[in-house]
């Protein structure tokens, strides 16, 4: 039985995704030290072949290494914010003019999968930050408007930070897959494959 695991976590998975199955998993096996690593989908894939993630959770879009496998476990839909004092706020709708001629944020995982970049990326005039946590205070500084997870905004938006607004450019919900994987040939002890399990029952 596994006395530590480590599991790697895309920047742009919201912590509720994975918070309650960990703590069902260490709840039966309290003795296990678990270990958080955040990264790009690209990052945690090559950390899971170099034996440093045992597990991880990612919004892919992407084709991923062959080594690995894989299994879906939940969506992340993303909303358009902004921060209260922005001009976007006060809008019902805000142009698609209005939104390239305005600096975006953004976050790294982002901009390296080509397949989430070519839906979010709107602005020529754009930030980067590699922790997605960054993208949202900047946001909230009002330094630009932003594409983040739902789960992030709402939590935000609930303090006063972020406000979510529409625009005519984007008039269906944004969500993408998120999905587990690992190395294809690397046993899994007990630990892990419960958590697997967990995670994995989400999408029923």
């Amino acid at each position: 039985m596994e006395s530590q695991i480590h599991i790697g976590v895309d920047e742009l998975i919201p912590s509720e995704l994975y918070e309650v199955p960990i703590e069902r998993v260490t709840r039966d096996f309290p003795n296990v030290k678990v270990t958080l690593t955040r990264g790009t989908s690209k990052v945690l894939q090559q950390l899971l072949l170099d034996g440093d993630v045992d597990l991880a959770m990612a919004v892919t879009g992407e084709k991923l290494d062959y080594r690995l496998s894989v299994k879906g476990c939940d969506k992340v839909t993303f909303v358009l914010a902004c921060s209260p004092d922005h001009p976007f706020a006060d809008q019902e709708i805000v142009s698609d003019k209005e939104m390239y001629q305005n600096r975006q944020i953004t976050c790294s995982a982002m901009n390296t999968n080509p397949q989430l970049a070519s839906v979010f990326s709107f602005s020529p005039d754009i930030w980067s930050a590699s922790s997605q946590e960054d993208v949202i205070r900047l946001v909230e500084q009002g330094m630009g408007w932003a594409i983040v997870p739902k789960a992030m905004a709402d939590e935000r938006s609930l303090l006063g930070g972020l406000t979510e607004f529409h625009s005519d450019m984007v008039n269906v919900e944004i969500a993408f897959p998120a999905e587990l994987f690992w190395v294809s040939e690397r046993k899994c002890g007990p630990i892990m494959t419960r958590l697997q399990q967990e995670l994995s029952q989400q999408t029923k």
